[in-house]
């Protein structure tokens, strides 16, 4: 008897320089002056998700939604959701109450906006969200949202994961290579590529939280 599987892919849609590594490194003054890689890698990615018939959940910064309003109609266009990532990757954990507010809000309006699409999804910069300042689940439903995808997972979460990756990596670099070792679901996978997919299961939904 066969077992479907349901799987879940998710996309920030952000440049290489907004990333929370180079935070410190890149002053948000400077990005429109640093070339711009986003719309191309972003088309890349559907086209090869059109290709395997895959769709997704694009969570964009409000930032390259004003630059780049036709990516964000091709996204909807080939049938994917369109989410919010914020506007400019602050972390919620440097953002006052109101400055959230004000953030997420205004991201929502352009996104809807721009993409024609209702946009119910919220995933915070770096995963910003936690026990620290879950208020901030609260302004979002207050301002429409109807799920988030901030909060990373436990500590005992992320080590199942990164040992998961240590068995896929032996699986992917050994000689034999034989995936019921490791009950894995992956099918195969070219000897030159180690791919290390992460899905970030929706937090909750708003509903009775």
């Amino acid at each position: 008897m066969s077992v479907k599987i349901t799987n879940a892919m998710s996309i920030d849609v952000e440049d290489y320089f907004q990333v929370g590594a180079f935070e410190k490194c890149i002053s948000r003054d400077d990005w429109d002056s640093l070339p711009h890689r986003v719309e191309q890698n972003t088309d890349h990615v559907l086209s090869i998700m059109d290709d395997a018939g895959v769709k997704a959940t694009f969570f964009t910064l409000g930032w390259v939604a004003e630059r780049y309003p036709q990516l964000i109609q091709r996204i909807v266009e080939n049938g994917h959701e369109l989410a919010s990532h914020g506007m400019a990757h602050w972390r919620v954990t440097d953002q006052q109450p109101e400055d959230f507010r004000e953030d997420v809000s205004a991201t929502k309006k352009l996104l809807e906006d721009v993409g024609g699409q209702a946009v119910r999804g919220y995933r915070a910069a770096s995963f910003s969200i936690g026990e620290r300042n879950l208020w901030a689940l609260d302004v979002l439903a207050e301002e429409g949202y109807l799920y988030s995808s901030s909060i990373f997972q436990s500590k005992k979460y992320i080590e199942i994961y990164l040992y998961n990756l240590y068995l896929r990596s032996k699986l992917f670099f050994s000689k034999r290579r034989r995936l019921e070792k490791f009950n894995s679901t992956i099918k195969q996978c070219p000897r030159h590529i180690f791919l290390a997919v992460q899905i970030h299961v929706l937090d909750f939904r708003f509903q009775g939280y």
